[in-house]
């Protein structure tokens, strides 16, 4: 993805990243520091970390990480201060902790 770097704007209202089954990582969106609506990550077997959301501070409706079988890690997620709705990771057995979301400070919805 770092064909991309450089051309996304820094506000997106919605990021759905599902079912990329070869995708390892997500750089190439550090440019993103808020998503006025949901971020969804689904599916995405190969996906190993989240490098490339380091940037992101603020989610205005909900965080969603499921079902990514090699997840191992979300600590790029350190920057991540609210999510105004549901909060949301499951199904992501290689994922032993989630050191990363400490800077949560406002979350409005559930966590599941």
């Amino acid at each position: 993805m770092n064909p991309l770097y450089g051309y996304l704007p820094s506000n997106l209202n919605d990021l759905n990243v599902q079912n990329c089954i070869a995708l390892t990582s997500l750089n190439g969106l550090q440019e993103i520091n808020s998503i006025a609506g949901e971020l969804s990550i689904v599916g995405n077997s190969s996906l190993i970390d989240l490098s490339g959301l380091d940037n992101l501070t603020s989610i205005d409706f909900r965080l969603s990480i499921t079902n990514n079988l090699s997840l191992s890690s979300i600590s790029d997620l350190s920057n991540l201060v609210s999510v105004g709705e549901n909060l949301d990771v499951n199904d992501c057995p290689s994922l032993k902790s989630i050191t990363g979301l400490e800077g949560l400070t406002v979350i409005l919805g559930c966590v599941y």
